[in-house]
């Protein structure tokens, strides 16, 4: 098992409840270098029990 930080920030607007694009932007980006990684991470550990 694994835990990734993908984002932490600040929300400073008072108005308006959604998170900026540019912040999902980063956010979609490292999801989607995380589950890379992980599924790499996933192959080395198979290979080393075999």
């Amino acid at each position: 098992d694994a835990v990734y930080a993908l984002h932490a920030f600040k929300k400073k607007s008072t108005r308006g409840i959604s998170t900026p694009k540019r912040e999902m932007d980063l956010i979609r980006e490292r999801l989607k270098r995380a589950e890379e990684h992980h599924s790499r991470w996933v192959q080395e550990v198979e290979s080393d029990h075999e």
